[in-house]
């Protein structure tokens, strides 16, 4: 027992050495304006990037389909080259009887509907890349095969979004809300793009990746309730993991692996911006609506304050800031 609690010491010892490396690599290059190729996968990248866990994700999104095995697939994560941190999507191309299908996900744990616009720029490229590595051209005169595509939210966040209350959205066999980009961002007008999406949650997912979702709020009650210890928090997010038998076998066999990725994740400046943008924008919204100014009024100063668009402002007009929690 001692000798485990050691390991795990070092391990994180390790991390905050890492972590200091990092934080000075990642000044130097965006004083030079270039990217980190070092950055550190998310657990959901590491997890899944794992073929053995990768299976299993697609047994549980496929319980129908007994013959697809570990060997007839390929992980195709789409590679950030934009900003030092990584995307946090994944993509899995399954070679199956009945033909190719290309799975792209993306665990977000705030809630956003722009999802649906990475998710669609990552099937793209995904397929690209699939028509490269095959040796295939768009340029062809003979018409390509594109693989089958599904596209899938891994929310981990434990509030709740409107849309998911607002009774529109249609689900699947298995309670997944299915998004559709053409309905989100085109008005359902026919010919525009569409790709649609199906949404995982703590209410509906199951086996490993509600283990993975549970995994994630664990992490962050552990985080907020050790702010000053951040070696504790993580020492905690393996003790209550074990307890509820939560990504037991990946988190043993990978832990210092998994200790590192929880402590050397670097947020990118660009994000931060964009966050501190975004909360202005909120409290701009509350303070004027607290003193009684008009729907019109505020969304006229958020166009001249932030320059946004007016579809832009009346969107954040249109956001519920406070979400309410999923019944325990």
């Amino acid at each position: 027992m001692a000798e485990s609690k050691k390991s795990g010491q070092e391990g994180l010892e390790e991390a905050k050495q890492e972590i200091e490396r990092l934080n000075a690599q990642n000044a130097a290059l965006r004083g030079q304006g270039k990217v980190n190729r070092e950055a550190k996968n998310s657990v959901f990248l590491d997890l899944f990037g794992r073929k053995e866990y990768l299976i299993r994700m697609y047994r549980d999104l496929h319980p129908e389909d007994t013959e697809t095995m570990e060997d007839d697939l390929t992980v195709v994560t789409v590679e950030n080259v934009l900003t030092i941190k990584p995307y946090n999507d994944l993509g899995a191309l399954f070679s199956r009887r009945t033909g190719n299908l290309l799975i792209m996900a993306e665990s977000q744990a705030k809630w956003s509907i722009n999802v649906l616009i990475r998710l669609w720029e990552y099937v793209i490229d995904a397929i690209m890349n699939y028509f490269i590595y095959n040796d295939f051209s768009v340029y062809n005169t003979s018409k390509l095969e594109i693989p089958d595509v599904e596209a899938y939210i891994i929310y981990i966040g434990k509030s709740v979004p409107r849309i998911f209350l607002s009774g529109r959205l249609p689900t699947d066999e298995q309670g997944h809300y299915i998004l559709s980009l053409n309905e989100e961002f085109f008005g359902g007008e026919k010919g525009k793009p569409e790709l649609t999406a199906k949404v995982v949650y703590i209410k509906n997912g199951t086996g490993v990746l509600e283990e993975y979702i549970r995994f994630e709020q664990i992490y962050d009650e552990q985080m907020a309730k050790h702010r000053e210890d951040t070696v504790k928090a993580i020492q905690e997010v393996f003790r209550i993991c074990g307890e509820e038998n939560i990504l037991t076998e990946y988190l043993t066999a990978h832990r210092s692996e998994v200790e590192k990725i929880m402590m050397t994740m670097v947020s990118p400046e660009h994000l931060k911006r964009a966050e501190e943008k975004e909360r202005a924008i909120k409290n701009t919204i509350v303070d004027l609506r607290e003193f009684g100014h008009s729907e019109a009024e505020i969304k006229e100063r958020l166009i001249k304050k932030y320059k946004l668009t007016p579809g832009y402002a009346q969107n954040c007009l249109d956001t519920e800031w406070a979400e309410d929690e999923w019944d325990e």
